[in-house]
């Protein structure tokens, strides 16, 4: 008999007074009616690892791991609110196929990078591209074994995968140095195309292995309940292939916070 995992409150505040309003797939998703959080209330662990490892290739690659540009803007944020120099230790929590952190060890290689990393396929990458020892855990419960303290956490297109992200959240404020910064982004709930596709969105709703799904209001109240008393938004002015009257657009919903994704920098 395949294992069910269920929630019963909200993670953010608590409440039991859920909004069960969609079944897709393995999962149910709820809305907390006290605080408006979405999350999958009930799934199947099992479907959500073969997602994780199906797909054409030993690793899926995201839009991060295939467009450097996007890598290049997101190098370029972090600089800007961090120094990027040596004897400062990085953290990348779910690091993918290490296409982001291999680009940064590129131009700051005085920098010392880990990373956290799932599937075998995508660890050995990172092996390869960084170093034997960038390896430092397997998944998010290994955050709680780490003897480090680090400068700078990066956790790009991660949160939303976890099941249990607040308890992920005060890990990693722990694991920052006074003064340290989180890099964190997520898929947006309140983007025009899932205004447009609702639970049809696959960069939202539909892939299956998300599981959290936050607005900025959401991600605000998780970072706070974490510790971080201090956030950042990042508007990025231009990413990907957008140019003219397309990249005016996108820097609009940015602006109004309907973009697909979003961004944060919260400090220790």
């Amino acid at each position: 008999m395949e294992e069910i995992f269920r929630k019963s409150s909200c993670e953010i505040c608590g409440s039991a007074n859920l909004n069960e309003f969609a079944s897709i797939g393995h999962r149910k998703i709820a809305a907390c009616r006290k605080c408006g959080f979405v999350f999958s209330n009930e799934f199947n662990p099992l479907k959500v690892s073969e997602a994780y490892n199906a797909g054409p290739g030993p690793v899926k690659m995201s839009g991060l791991e295939k467009d450097a540009r996007i890598r290049a803007e997101l190098i370029k944020t972090l600089a800007r609110c961090r120094e990027l120099s040596i004897n400062h230790k990085l953290l990348d929590v779910g690091a993918g196929t290490g296409e982001f952190i291999a680009a940064l060890h590129a131009i700051y290689p005085a920098l010392e990078i880990y990373s956290i990393q799932k599937t075998k396929s995508a660890q050995e990458l990172i092996r390869d591209r960084i170093a034997p020892g960038a390896l430092i855990g397997t998944d998010t419960d290994s955050l709680e074994h780490i003897n480090k303290q680090f400068d700078i956490i990066t956790m790009l297109q991660t949160l939303e995968h976890l099941n249990s992200p607040l308890k992920t959240l005060r890990t990693l404020y722990e694991l920052l140095k006074p003064g340290g910064v989180l890099f964190i982004t997520v898929p947006n709930i309140n983007s025009y195309q899932v205004m447009l596709r609702g639970i049809d969105n696959n960069y939202c709703f539909s892939n299956e292995t998300h599981l959290q799904f936050y607005s900025r209001k959401s991600l605000e109240a998780m970072l706070l309940k974490a510790g971080f008393k201090r956030k950042k938004r990042i508007i990025p002015g231009r990413c990907g292939n957008a140019t003219g009257i397309g990249m005016a657009i996108q820097f609009a919903l940015r602006i109004l916070c309907i973009s697909n994704e979003l961004r944060y920098i919260a400090f220790k």
